[in-house]
Parts: structure tokens; sequence; C-alpha cells
């Protein structure tokens, strides 16, 4: 199917710098919010995740996932 239709499959590439800054985006907010807040930033993580998820961009949902199960006290990282 490929060869019969001038597709050539590749790997997935993504910088470096991209990764980075999902890394440095992290910089722990919630020590200061209300459990009110906290709930409201979970929703709101929750939405970008989703998205995240839609446009196939897995790793930044995982890594969503991840900061929401820590904000909700879950010890057991996925």
């Amino acid at each position: 199917y490929n060869e019969e239709h001038g597709i050539v499959p590749h790997s997935v590439r993504k910088d470096v710098r991209d990764i980075i800054e999902i890394a440095k985006k992290d910089d722990k907010p919630e020590r200061r919010m209300t459990r009110a807040q906290k709930e409201e930033y979970i929703a709101q993580l929750t939405s970008e995740m989703r998205k995240a998820a839609d446009r196939l961009d897995f790793e930044t949902a995982a890594s969503l996932r991840d900061k929401i199960a820590k904000l909700q006290g879950k010890k057991d990282k996925f």
C-alpha cells in the first residue's frame, strides 16, 4: 500500500527544546493555593490534558496527567 501510494514511513521527530519547555513550566504554584483554587487548577489541567490527547500530543498529556495525580495527592506515578 505504501509503495503504491508513495508513502515513506518515518519516526515522529520532536526537538529536545520542546521537551525542555514542558519541564520548565512546572513552577509549583500549588503550594500557595486554597482548596477551591487547587480544584479549579486541576479542572483546568484536565481540560488541557484532554486537548493535548485530542491533538495526539501524548507526551504533554502524560505530563499533565502526572501533575494532576500529584496535585490530588496520589503517590503512584503512572
